[in-house]
């Protein structure tokens, strides 16, 4: 059985994030494929970690700072990782790493799996990745500029959760982020018309989630007088120019903030929603490309949903999701009513969920594999 070090910049015990959940699946699926995640690394409160496959602490530094922020966060974890890699790698076959940024503290990382004749993946979990007007970045993105040329001495393979080929001259597998079919359980059934819809996003919200364009978009309607109530639920952290635009488009009777929430909490907000708002702005990274987390969970739901751009390849996606345009435009809500109530409600969980089969991060890291072994 191949061993796996999984480089993650993740909470483990958090699953109100949803990279979170992402990462446990991922490591998951792989062992479902017959290897063995024996290390992955992660963060606690007071610093860094490598776990190793019982969840044990068997590296840990400490934030040497009182005001930390993610940047200094992961410059900790790869420095952590690298250490690691160099002095336990004979014990590692492969390197799966979660893209964050190349720099100095990166590519040493991967220059220590290389030496220890590790088999090496980056998974660029959304590319582009440069998002215009975050100035904070700046500096991480020019960086990162001049480090990627490095990047193709070391690495073997890039797991692309998008539809671009050849990244940074490396072999690429195009993926898409998967679902965890089992622990994510269906929401409930109501085969009834509403007389409300419901529909739900959960994100830390960053300005490629388009909330604006869907706030803008249910101003719009209810302007114009919508014949049925539409709600807006938004689950996680929200960012204040929105809440200013709520308040700016009168619609705050009609939105609900609900903050960050746990397991049993989202499941119940799920179970009074009818449709799940996607990613509505990938336009503002420089991709078309709209295959977020969220959608996959809304599969797993069995919810049905909208989103804006591409990145759906399972065939019949037009049964059960509306794709818009990738702009800055108003969402039409009008159109998401109609398409929702011309839904067959009678056993669409279950049809939603046998439709996205193919979304599992089985099926998806399968292809990985695959073509790791095929160089």
């Amino acid at each position: 059985m191949e061993k796996i070090f999984f480089f993650a910049n993740f909470f483990p015990e958090d699953f109100t994030r949803g990279i979170t959940k992402k990462v446990w699946a991922q490591m998951y699926a792989l062992k479902e494929l017959g290897y063995e995640v024996t290390y992955y690394t992660g963060y606690l409160e007071d610093g860094v970690a490598v776990f190793d496959s019982d969840g044990k602490v068997v590296k840990k530094k400490k934030y040497s700072l009182k005001k930390i922020n993610h940047i200094y966060r992961n410059q900790i974890l790869k420095k952590t990782a690298a250490e690691f890699i160099k002095t336990n790698g004979c014990h590692i076959d492969i390197v799966y790493a979660r893209y964050l940024f190349f720099d100095a503290n990166y590519i040493r990382m991967l220059k220590r799996a290389q030496e220890a004749k590790c088999k090496i993946i980056v998974e660029a979990h959304s590319y582009p990745t440069y998002i215009k007007g975050e100035y904070i970045m700046y500096p991480t993105y020019l960086i990162d500029y001049f480090y990627k040329r490095v990047a193709p001495k070391y690495v073997d393979l890039v797991a692309a959760v998008s539809s671009v080929h050849n990244i940074w001259g490396i072999k690429t597998v195009n993926i898409d982020n998967g679902i965890d079919f089992i622990k994510t359980k269906a929401k409930k059934t109501n085969s009834t018309m509403p007389t409300v819809i419901n529909i739900i996003c959960v994100s830390y919200e960053s300005s490629v989630h388009g909330y604006d364009r869907m706030i803008r978009g249910l101003g719009n309607y209810y302007r114009q007088e919508g014949k049925i109530e539409v709600r807006l639920l938004l689950v996680g952290t929200v960012l204040n120019e929105t809440l200013k635009l709520i308040q700016k488009e009168g619609i705050a009777d009609y939105v609900e903030i609900l903050g960050t929430k746990g397991p049993q909490e989202l499941d119940e907000i799920y179970d009074r929603s009818n449709i799940g708002m996607g990613l509505l702005a990938p336009h503002r990274m420089g991709t078309l490309d709209s295959s977020g987390l969220k959608t996959k969970e809304y599969i797993a739901k069995g919810i049905p949903f909208f989103y804006a751009g591409y990145g759906l390849e399972c065939s019949g996606a037009d049964k059960f999701t509306i794709r818009f345009d990738a702009n800055d435009d108003p969402i039409d809500v009008e159109k998401i009513v109609l398409f929702y109530l011309g839904l067959e409600k009678e056993g669409l969980e279950q049809r939603i969920r046998n439709w996205g089969k193919p979304y599992s991060w089985t099926y998806q890291l399968e292809k990985v594999m695959k073509v790791l072994y095929e160089q």
